[in-house]
């Protein structure tokens, strides 16, 4: 998401080749996070400007609905946005040089935060204060009217973050660190592969004993619970860059990799404790099953969800032109805004009487054309 569009890969033997299905790949996983956040508007859990509709308030089947779609997007398309960023941070650093990529990664990721964190984002809080509008108590404090808030934008916080400690470890490595993207060794394993998801949920579980679900550090917004699977993606982005992962997903056999999250989407835990009368906080964290059967289930959808689309992408959706081909470099842009264009639409709509999940489907083809 750091990326305007992919950009040119070079190879050893000859020109540079593009890979185009990961510019659609990022419209589609922006897509899914903007009708997150829309969700968490009409009811959904989760945190977010407004709620016009409550979670506690709706009925269990409405709430196992709301929760599988929000958890499932949060499983995987963050997770996915670190590894492509990841890939690209390895690509754009080998291409530039350190001098000209940290000067990039100022422009393009440390202006936007400023401006969101110090301006857009007080913008917000204060309209919606002024209009006494639903929001949260990590946006607002009782004490004094506005605190400045990151929001949406811990994302780009956070991928500053790992960028740095990337560019030391480069910097420490020396040439052996970049290859250029040219080494080449056979796509991990399957059962490597299931051991690391295995390994990332049980640590993710792990924090949530201190740290559960929901906890947001102040200003930056970071939900530590959750950036376990960050680190491990955005590492695993940098050595895709290096072992050419991308350019070979199609090795993989997307049915395969749909059918586990099929799967994970079926022994999901949420109608099992929504449906029995429990609330969600036993899933959130502590020394619970269910906190540790939604970390492993997480982790598992993030793997075959990414694999999944990363090998369906690369096959059907690889080619360039079309009228696809002028969305990919407005993506970023599309982070940024989002908050304020979708505030403002739904908020125009608030008179509008109609039950939460068809409001919903009502807004979000108006919201994403916007």
């Amino acid at each position: 998401m750091a990326e305007a569009s992919v950009t040119s890969i070079t190879t050893a033997h000859g020109p540079p080749a593009r890979l185009f299905y990961l510019d659609k790949l990022r419209v589609l996983l922006i897509s899914l996070i903007v009708l997150m956040h829309l969700a968490i508007t009409y009811g959904a859990p989760g945190s977010w400007y407004v709620q016009e509709v409550n979670f506690d308030t709706i009925g269990v089947g409405l709430k196992i609905v709301y929760t599988t779609y929000n958890a499932t997007v949060q499983a995987f398309a963050l997770g996915f946005f670190f590894l492509l960023s990841g890939y690209f941070t390895a690509a754009s650093l080998e291409r530039k040089g350190t001098r000209r990529f940290i000067r990039d990664r100022v422009m393009r990721l440390g202006i936007p935060f400023i401006v969101y964190t110090a301006i857009i984002n007080p913008i917000i809080i204060y309209l919606l204060y002024a209009r006494q509008e639903r929001f949260f108590p990590f946006l607002v404090s009782p004490f004094t009217n506005v605190n400045f808030s990151a929001g949406p934008m811990w994302f780009v916080a956070a991928l500053l973050l790992f960028t740095m400690v990337y560019l030391f470890w480069y910097a420490a490595k020396g040439p052996s660190a970049g290859n250029n993207g040219t080494e080449s060794l056979p796509m991990p394993r399957i059962s490597r592969l299931f051991m690391l998801a295995f390994t990332t949920g049980l640590i993710a579980f792990a924090i949530r004993l201190v740290l559960p679900v929901g906890w947001s550090m102040p200003i930056l917004n970071f939900q530590l619970a959750y950036f376990t699977q960050y680190i491990v993606m955005f590492a695993l982005g940098t050595m895709a860059w290096r072992l050419k992962w991308f350019e070979r997903a199609s090795e993989y056999r997307p049915g395969v990799w749909f059918g586990l999250a099929a799967l994970m989407l079926l022994i999901q835990p949420f109608p099992f404790i929504l449906g029995t009368g429990g609330g969600l906080d036993s899933i959130l964290g502590g020394m619970s099953w269910q906190s540790m059967s939604y970390a492993l289930w997480e982790s598992f959808v993030c793997l075959s969800m990414v694999i999944g689309l990363s090998a369906l992408f690369s096959r059907r959706f690889n080619g360039a032109g079309g009228w696809f081909g002028a969305l990919p470099p407005n993506a970023y842009a599309v982070y940024v805004i989002h908050p304020a264009v979708m505030i403002a639409l739904t908020s125009a709509f608030t008179g509008l009487a109609l039950p939460p999940l068809v409001k919903f489907a009502v807004m979000a083809p108006v919201v994403l054309a916007a």
